[in-house]
């Protein structure tokens, strides 16, 4: 008898299934893959060796909804204030492939660094466009740079048995040990964001403990950078609460002056230093002689021989500058960088693109219809400035670092369009 009421609800069970079925048809679980997949490639952003797992992601994403477009069962909504600065920004950058030294590299990088994230920030503003999907995204970026936090100081410090006293991440592939503090200053700054909300003790408890290793591994880097963009990030971020802001300047001065750190700041002669003087001097001279449209949308031209004299451009700057050709590479700073590749006009033009960030997310914080709005608007506005900062003293564009830029980017955008639509 119990073998047959177990038969029976089986039976049931699986009609009942393929019911749901024959009622679910394709471009609704196409519909409901899609952010399943971005949600995927954004968690997986933080670790290295996994880049066939996040190419399958995005790929399948911009199948999926290109299928969707297609079907009439979706329509992509455009509307962003970044719009027309990331539009006009993409047509100055794709004319300076045409007059590119190494045209093919250029249009690689374009296509690979520049339109891929275009393609990425529209399909997130559309299918992340809720309170309650911002907030996951959010959740996604913590528990993924907490991962590999708590991963990556076991790998380095147990397994390899590095000295603790050793800059973490050394030798590490793809994730850089002068760019993860992009990765978990985000975190930490989204996780200070969730503080104010009305949560779990259980959840309190998990950003606590994430907070906690996310800021280990950022001291640990003994990045510089790092503690000029937290000091900025988290001004802006407590500038409304002063007890938090103490609290988080007795912090830093600790981390300063009991760590390793101290040692990186008071060591004003290292060879870093020097060497982002000498790439900013060439950075320069590249710029005066590709004033309009630069040498190209190619990352790597700046430091290939083949396209660019290097004995020429260290004649004209102090011979102390000098750089040898192991040493001649990408400028230190995202602004130069951009100069050289698209020219003055270029710069200009992102510039534009970043203004019109700044300015949406002022007013966001400003006109705000609700709290959750105006918090999350000034979490980002932190996440923005922590990004820029970090970008005047790295080599910022890399796969890693860019996903990041454009989240920053979509995450100001679905809170405007909240806004606009409440």
């Amino acid at each position: 008898m119990k073998n047959f009421i177990k038969f029976v609800k089986m039976s049931y069970n699986s009609i009942y299934f393929n019911e749901k079925l024959k009622h679910l048809n394709i471009s609704e679980l196409l519909n409901k893959a899609v952010p399943i997949l971005m949600g995927t490639l954004v968690f997986f952003n933080s670790f290295p060796h996994v880049t066939s797992i996040k190419e399958i992601c995005f790929f399948f994403s911009v199948i999926f909804v290109v299928f969707l477009i297609l079907l009439k069962k979706i329509r992509l909504s455009f509307r962003s204030p970044l719009l027309i600065p990331l539009g006009i920004f993409t047509i100055w950058a794709l004319l300076s492939v045409f007059f590119a030294i190494d045209k093919k590299n250029s249009f690689t990088d374009f296509y690979s660094h520049l339109l891929r994230y275009l393609i990425f920030y529209f399909i997130l503003i559309n299918y992340f466009d809720s309170k309650k999907r911002i907030e996951i995204l959010s959740w996604t970026i913590i528990i993924s740079a907490s991962i590999f936090s708590v991963g990556g100081l076991g790998y380095y410090y147990w397994i390899q048995g590095n000295d603790i006293t050793s800059r973490f991440a050394l030798g590490f592939q793809e994730t850089n040990t002068n760019l993860i503090g992009i990765m978990t200053l985000f975190a930490i700054i989204l996780s200070v964001n969730h503080f104010s909300n009305k949560i779990h003790l259980s959840q309190k408890i998990i950003l606590i403990f994430c907070v906690l290793v996310l800021t280990a591994t950022t001291v640990l880097t003994q990045t510089r950078s790092n503690l000029v963009a937290m000091g900025l990030a988290f001004f802006v971020l407590a500038i409304k609460n002063k007890k938090l802001l103490l609290s988080f300047l007795l912090i830093l001065i600790i981390i300063i002056f009991c760590t390793p750190l101290k040692e990186r700041f008071n060591s004003a002669s290292e060879g870093s230093i020097w060497h982002r003087i000498a790439l900013t001097y060439i950075s320069i001279e590249i710029i005066k002689d590709y004033p309009i449209i630069g040498t190209g949308f190619s990352i790597d031209t700046f430091g290939i021989s083949e396209f660019i004299d290097q004995n020429k451009y260290n004649s004209r700057i102090p011979s102390k500058y000098w750089l040898s050709e192991e040493m001649f590479k990408i400028p230190h700073n995202m602004f130069l960088s951009i100069a050289t590749r698209t020219g003055i006009i270029g710069l200009i033009l992102y510039l534009y693109v970043i203004l019109a960030f700044f300015i949406m997310c002022l007013k966001l914080i400003k006109d705000g219809k609700d709290a959750f709005i105006k918090k999350w608007g000034l979490c980002i506005l932190s996440s923005g400035i922590m990004f820029i900062i970090k970008g005047c003293f790295e080599p910022i564009f890399s796969h890693f670092a860019e996903l990041i830029f454009f989240t920053i980017f979509s995450m100001a955008t679905i809170l405007y369009r909240i806004n606009n639509s409440s």
